[in-house]
């Protein structure tokens, strides 16, 4: 190489350098790290769910069956545990365990529509279809606020453990999800008619209904949110009783008492669930796995959720009707509902898309991303009751970001979030 060859050359490199020496790190690193560790966590979370087997499918599928094939058996144990055996072939025995379907016979009708699909195939549709979903609310509730995809908040939604739960069991979970995320936007913007509606659809997931009483507790406009919520909740719960009728409300009774009576069949011990009766069953070496231990923990949830309804509504001029009320009311709702599993969860994701972006300290910001998000990858994993010890401390925080007039240590939690700007 000549020597004008050689200056061309190194001037071009210096020109180079000095371009490169101008790029700020900051702002194309940064941005450059959350799409790559968003998009690598993401595919691994979801790639890892359809690898697995839908478990809760095979039961909601089950369950529509025979809603249309045999509906005087739908809840007949030996006759689930066939069909099942039938329809997926996974050498399940009855002895051993298979997914016992022991939803309302409204919850089977909305997987209808799987039956025109071989069941297989409709697996992996149901999965794909729930990965739809959770996309789809993210985006919308990302649209609501006003948050750019490149931010601190896609890392940690792209890495939320409960995605994964969610896809791999394909259940009408999500679908709820879906319906809250909906029902939070309304109740921020205050349009009582949908968000009646929309409140009326937990029944399609009974276990969460009483977070319809929590939000009529915290709404401002009771009165026209009741006359929406109250028909609509009564209708489908009609509809319900007309598909089931009086011998399949027996049946039901029946096969529950089979179901909470026997772990190692096809019922669950209490100690794996997420929710603070969980939590009191570890404590207390377990439940007796017994229809009068869990008819005990039914009693004990709803004096405990009607203790906090009447709190709410009597504390109504003491907190703001916003988002941290109803962040408060919807993880409560899941700390105190029986039977809540880490796939119900992906509830979650409302307050953190909705909280991070607001956060203003580290300290705040860390205690939400690790209680909200990165928890999960240890509770999951046979020790859930931790997390619920977490959540259980994290609540007085979100309780004192809605009140009106905080104490000392409110006001610390107060400067530590931004104040909500009015969507209306």
């Amino acid at each position: 190489m000549n020597s004008t060859k050689k200056d061309i050359f190194y001037a071009k490199v210096r020109f180079w350098l000095d371009k490169i020496s101008f790029i700020d790190i900051k702002k194309f690193g940064v941005p450059a790290g959350i799409i790559i560790f968003s998009t690598v966590t993401f595919i691994h979370l979801t790639a890892a769910a359809f690898q697995t087997n839908a478990v809760d499918f095979y039961a909601f599928y089950t369950g529509a069956t025979l809603l249309i094939t045999d509906k005087d058996n739908l809840y007949n144990p030996r006759v689930q545990y066939e069909t099942q055996e039938r329809l997926f072939q996974k050498d399940y025995k009855y002895e051993t365990g298979f997914m016992a379907f022991i939803n309302s016979p409204l919850s089977a009708a909305i997987y209808v529509p799987f039956l025109l699909i071989p069941p297989r195939i409709a697996e992996k549709a149901a999965q794909a279809l729930t990965l739809a979903v959770i996309l789809w609310t993210v985006f919308r509730l990302y649209r609501f606020h006003k948050i750019k995809f490149l931010s601190w908040t896609t890392f940690f939604v792209a890495s939320f453990y409960p995605i994964y739960g969610s896809v791999h069991l394909g259940q009408i979970g999500t679908l709820i999800f879906l319906v809250v995320a909906e029902m939070y936007m309304a109740f921020m913007e205050k349009k009582t008619v949908k968000l009646g509606i929309l409140s009326s659809l937990l029944f399609f997931k009974y276990q969460y209904l009483p977070l319809a009483f929590l939000i009529f507790a915290i709404y401002e406009d009771r009165k026209k949110f009741i006359k929406v919520a109250g028909p609509c909740i009564l209708l489908l719960a009609l509809i319900n009783y007309l598909l089931m009728g009086n011998g399949l409300l027996t049946q039901y009774v029946s096969l529950m008492r089979e179901y909470v009576s026997t772990p190692g069949n096809f019922g669950m011990e209490y100690k794996f669930g997420m929710d603070i009766y969980s939590l009191l069953a570890v404590i207390n070496e377990g439940f007796k796995n017994s229809p009068e231990s869990i008819m005990g923990v039914g009693i004990l949830a709803l004096f405990i959720q009607t203790g906090f309804f009447i709190f709410l509504l009597k504390k109504e001029n003491s907190y703001t009707h916003g988002s941290d009320i109803f962040y408060f009311s919807l993880i409560l709702s899941l700390v105190m509902t029986p039977h809540s599993m880490p796939a119900d969860f992906i509830f979650l994701l409302i307050p953190v898309i909705g909280l991070l972006p607001r956060i203003k300290k580290v300290w705040f910001y860390a205690v939400t991303a690790i209680t909200l998000s990165f928890f999960f990858y240890f509770s999951a994993f046979g020790w859930q009751w931790t997390h619920t010890i977490l959540l259980l401390f994290y609540l007085p925080l979100l309780a004192l970001t809605a009140q009106k007039n905080p104490g000392f240590i409110g006001q610390k939690v107060h400067k530590a979030i931004a104040r909500e700007n009015p969507i209306i």
